[in-house]
Protein backbone atom coordinates (compact mmCIF):
# COMPACT_ATOMS: atom_id res chain seq x y z
CA UNK A 1 0.00 0.00 0.00
CA UNK A 2 1.12 3.65 -0.37
CA UNK A 3 -0.51 6.61 0.72
CA UNK A 4 0.03 9.73 -1.21
CA UNK A 5 -0.94 12.92 0.73
CA UNK A 6 -2.17 16.14 0.04
CA UNK A 7 0.93 18.11 -0.68
CA UNK A 8 2.40 15.20 -2.01
CA UNK A 9 1.81 15.40 -5.16
CA UNK A 10 4.49 16.48 -8.00
CA UNK A 11 3.77 19.77 -10.31
CA UNK A 12 4.51 18.81 -14.32
CA UNK A 13 3.51 21.11 -17.06
CA UNK A 14 2.36 19.11 -19.72
CA UNK A 15 3.38 20.05 -23.62
CA UNK A 16 0.33 21.88 -25.33
CA UNK A 17 -1.39 23.20 -21.92
CA UNK A 18 -1.66 27.10 -20.85
CA UNK A 19 -3.17 28.36 -17.76
CA UNK A 20 -2.73 25.39 -15.95
CA UNK A 21 -1.55 23.69 -12.63
CA UNK A 22 -1.44 19.60 -13.03
CA UNK A 23 -0.41 17.82 -9.77
CA UNK A 24 0.26 14.35 -10.55
CA UNK A 25 -0.94 12.24 -7.24
CA UNK A 26 -0.62 8.63 -8.67
CA UNK A 27 2.21 7.28 -11.30
CA UNK A 28 5.58 5.29 -11.37
CA UNK A 29 7.36 7.54 -9.13
CA UNK A 30 4.71 9.52 -6.89
CA UNK A 31 2.94 5.85 -5.81
CA UNK A 32 4.78 3.03 -7.67
CA UNK A 33 1.45 3.05 -10.67
CA UNK A 34 2.52 0.70 -12.98
CA UNK A 35 0.10 1.99 -15.85
CA UNK A 36 -1.94 4.05 -14.24
CA UNK A 37 -1.63 7.96 -14.00
CA UNK A 38 -3.85 9.98 -11.72
CA UNK A 39 -3.72 13.84 -11.66
CA UNK A 40 -5.54 16.92 -9.96
CA UNK A 41 -5.91 19.88 -12.27
CA UNK A 42 -6.46 23.78 -11.87
CA UNK A 43 -7.89 25.33 -15.04
CA UNK A 44 -7.94 29.59 -14.75
CA UNK A 45 -10.48 30.96 -16.67
CA UNK A 46 -9.05 31.13 -20.15
CA UNK A 47 -6.63 28.46 -19.80
CA UNK A 48 -6.84 24.19 -21.14
CA UNK A 49 -4.84 22.13 -23.48
CA UNK A 50 -4.43 21.21 -27.06
CA UNK A 51 -2.90 17.19 -27.69
CA UNK A 52 -2.86 15.58 -31.65
CA UNK A 53 -3.38 12.32 -29.52
CA UNK A 54 -1.60 10.14 -27.40
CA UNK A 55 -1.96 6.13 -27.03
CA UNK A 56 -3.55 6.54 -23.79
CA UNK A 57 -6.84 6.14 -22.37
CA UNK A 58 -8.37 9.20 -20.56
CA UNK A 59 -11.16 10.13 -18.31
CA UNK A 60 -11.59 13.80 -16.79
CA UNK A 61 -13.53 14.13 -14.05
CA UNK A 62 -15.09 17.79 -12.86
CA UNK A 63 -14.66 18.42 -9.40
CA UNK A 64 -15.77 22.05 -9.70
CA UNK A 65 -16.03 24.54 -12.57
CA UNK A 66 -16.66 23.64 -15.63
CA UNK A 67 -14.88 23.01 -18.51
CA UNK A 68 -15.15 22.66 -22.66
CA UNK A 69 -13.90 19.35 -24.60
CA UNK A 70 -13.72 19.41 -28.35
CA UNK A 71 -12.99 15.44 -29.50
CA UNK A 72 -14.33 13.30 -32.15
CA UNK A 73 -16.16 15.70 -33.98
CA UNK A 74 -17.82 16.52 -30.86
CA UNK A 75 -18.04 19.40 -28.33
CA UNK A 76 -19.52 19.47 -24.64
CA UNK A 77 -19.44 21.55 -21.69
CA UNK A 78 -19.19 19.40 -18.74
CA UNK A 79 -19.94 20.91 -15.06
CA UNK A 80 -19.27 19.61 -11.69
CA UNK A 81 -19.99 15.99 -11.02
CA UNK A 82 -19.61 15.19 -14.96
CA UNK A 83 -17.06 12.97 -16.19
CA UNK A 84 -15.82 11.73 -20.44
CA UNK A 85 -13.63 9.37 -21.58
CA UNK A 86 -11.07 9.67 -24.58
CA UNK A 87 -10.03 6.74 -26.12
CA UNK A 88 -6.52 6.43 -27.36
CA UNK A 89 -5.21 8.51 -29.82
CA UNK A 90 -8.10 10.43 -30.48
CA UNK A 91 -6.91 14.27 -30.40
CA UNK A 92 -9.03 16.57 -28.28
CA UNK A 93 -8.60 19.95 -27.07
CA UNK A 94 -10.29 21.94 -24.02
CA UNK A 95 -10.85 24.89 -22.10
CA UNK A 96 -12.19 27.00 -19.19
CA UNK A 97 -14.63 29.50 -20.55
CA UNK A 98 -16.14 30.27 -17.27
CA UNK A 99 -15.40 32.97 -14.90
CA UNK A 100 -13.89 30.26 -11.28
CA UNK A 101 -10.94 28.22 -11.87
CA UNK A 102 -12.25 24.70 -12.95
CA UNK A 103 -10.55 21.52 -10.74
CA UNK A 104 -10.17 18.56 -13.02
CA UNK A 105 -8.95 14.72 -11.75
CA UNK A 106 -7.63 13.42 -14.71
CA UNK A 107 -6.78 9.82 -15.16
CA UNK A 108 -4.60 8.64 -17.65
CA UNK A 109 -3.81 4.66 -18.86
CA UNK A 110 -1.15 3.90 -21.46
CA UNK A 111 -2.51 1.34 -23.74
CA UNK A 112 0.52 -0.75 -23.92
Amino acid sequence: MKVVRVGEGRHYDPPGHWGCWPLRIHGKEESGTQRLMISYAHFLPGGGGKDDGAPVERVYYILSGSITIKAGGEEATLNAGDSVYRPANEPGEFINNGVVPSINLVIIVPTS
